[in-house]
């Protein structure tokens, strides 16, 4: 049975259907049972493609209607029109003001984040891991949804489950790059303990989502790291010295 996580915010608008889908419910076996929903995975394509299924079928929609990217950690957005073809473009954000489409984002550690304009009827996605986050993509799809009708001021977002701080140990190297390419302080994104430093993902995406406008902000605050068997989890996989790891999906779209 699959199951997800849902925002708060955004099941108060009637209109959208969106989840933050758990690993449980797909065919997959291994290092990616069982709902592995990634492409970019070294996972059997007809089991990823069967998942991606499961989860179209529980949007009441057909499979060729759920959209993801081929993310590369940018701020690429594409519009997704009624009647397009499977994408297989580069890109971190996706927005539609059609109905019956889905847009989705992958994660595995990164934060997945729905966008929502309940008045417009627009709908985007964004895949902000620390790179995305850096260079606008939070922005980008706002703009991108602005360009469809929607308001700045009456758009939703909520980020799904990601690596929390406590669990994203970082480099001195790694805070000195963002310090160099961020417009503002990010020193409360930052917990030094000791000799170690640990960075609030979550909290500087939530802080873009601001910087765009948003007013309305969910976020699950739930780790991806520590849900060993809820999640996947890039640095979680890297650490128990696994060869690959699988990629949850969070999907959210306009009901016919």
């Amino acid at each position: 049975m699959l199951i997800c996580e849902q925002s708060g915010a955004l099941s108060q608008i009637p209109e959208i259907k969106h989840g933050f889908f758990k690993r449980h419910g797909g065919v997959s076996a291994g290092l990616y049972s069982s709902l592995n929903c990634g492409f970019g995975s070294h996972d059997d394509r007809n089991c990823v493609e069967q998942n991606r299924e499961r989860v179209s079928h529980w949007l009441n929609i057909k499979p060729q209607n759920l959209h993801t990217l081929m993310q590369v950690h940018g701020n690429n957005v594409h519009v997704v029109n009624q009647g397009a073809e499977a994408l297989s473009k580069d890109g971190d954000g996706l927005v539609t003001a059609s109905a019956g489409i889905a847009v989705g984002v992958l994660t595995a550690d990164c934060v997945p984040v729905l966008f929502a304009d309940p008045y417009a009827c627009v709908v985007g996605v964004a895949h902000a891991g620390w790179q995305g986050a850096l260079h606008g993509v939070v922005g980008a799809v706002v703009d991108s949804m602005i360009c469809k009708g929607a308001s700045r001021e009456n758009i939703v977002a909520s980020l799904g489950p990601a690596i929390a701080q406590a669990s994203y140990q970082v480099k001195e190297d790694f805070i000195t790059k963002i310090r160099r390419h961020c417009t503002f302080d990010i020193d409360q994104f930052i917990v030094f303990k000791n000799d170690e430093i640990y960075f609030d993902l979550p909290k500087f995406v939530v802080s873009q989502c601001y910087r765009a406008g948003i007013q309305e902000v969910d976020n699950l605050a739930i780790d991806t790291y520590t849900s060993d068997q809820e999640y996947f989890s890039y640095r979680r996989s890297c650490h128990n010295g696994e060869s690959d790891y699988g990629r949850q999906i969070s999907v959210i779209m306009i009901e016919s």
